[in-house]
């Protein structure tokens, strides 16, 4: 009697844990659309999108959506209306941990064919949305990015030049960004800004070894992403935690091998 009353109390337990995460989730889906914030991934890789989309039910994809990109080739595609966003032909895949990768200087493609023609039209109607949203929205966008270069300063560094390209195309746009840095070994946090309205993050790994998997980031984003929906988290707080930002191949390097030629 006592085992059966026992088994009974654990599945309380779980079902009681199941309705406060679900009802996390809904308050994080209020606050996105009460804040009049929308996130969009820059990419780096695929772990922003897959963030966003769990807490925020957005359907939408967009260009930088599962792909892996520079920073320098964010700020280029923009400027020049998503020139070169494909690498260059012939376009011969590489394996790489299983994928087969078709790597250009400024971005490589994991999860699609990009020589099968619906696949290049499915990235074009993504961009047209992309550039729409940036030119029609009424929202603020939080745009949110994972630094791939090892020195993230270098990303960094590219702010004022990406400022410059959104303010020149879209100049109606009401934006904020976040960079999340990985391979700083500390804690899920905030650290110093780079202006007002770019704030930088540390994302802890929950998984030390083995090779890495958006699933070791994953409390780390969405703990982010909550905090940078609300309205009341900007501009960054000057108090924010100082650090020596360390280099870091964490995202650069794939089995060894550039995410990019």
């Amino acid at each position: 009697m006592f085992m059966k009353n026992e088994k009974n109390y654990k599945n309380i337990f779980w079902i009681i844990i199941a309705a406060v995460k679900k009802l996390a989730r809904f308050e994080m889906i209020n606050e996105i659309f009460a804040s009049n914030f929308k996130p969009v991934s820059l990419g780096g890789w695929c772990g922003p999108t897959r963030a966003i989309r769990e807490v925020s039910l957005d359907p939408q994809a967009y260009p930088f959506d599962y792909i892996r990109t520079t920073f320098e080739g964010v700020c280029k595609f923009l400027e020049y209306d998503f020139k070169d966003f494909f690498p260059e032909k012939p376009w011969i895949s590489e394996k790489i941990i299983g994928f087969d990768v078709y790597r250009g200087k400024y971005a490589s493609f994991w999860y699609h064919d990009i020589t099968n023609p619906k696949t290049i039209e499915a990235f074009k109607r993504r961009i047209e949305r992309f550039t729409n949203l940036l030119k029609k929205t009424k929202k603020t966008i939080i745009f949110i990015r994972v630094v791939v270069d090892r020195d993230p300063v270098k990303e960094f560094s590219q702010m004022q030049a990406f400022d410059r390209i959104i303010r020149k195309k879209f100049p109606n746009l009401k934006y904020k960004f976040v960079f999340i840095i990985h391979g700083q070994k500390i804690r899920t946090l905030q650290i110093q800004p780079i202006n007002d309205k770019t704030a930088v993050w540390c994302v802890d790994r929950s998984r030390k070894d083995g090779i890495m998997d958006i699933i070791d980031y994953k409390d780390g984003y969405k703990k982010i992403i909550d905090f940078v929906i609300r309205k009341n988290n900007w501009p960054p707080k000057p108090e924010i935690v100082l650090i020596d930002i360390k280099k870091d191949n964490d995202l650069w390097l794939v089995d060894g091998i550039p995410m990019v030629k």
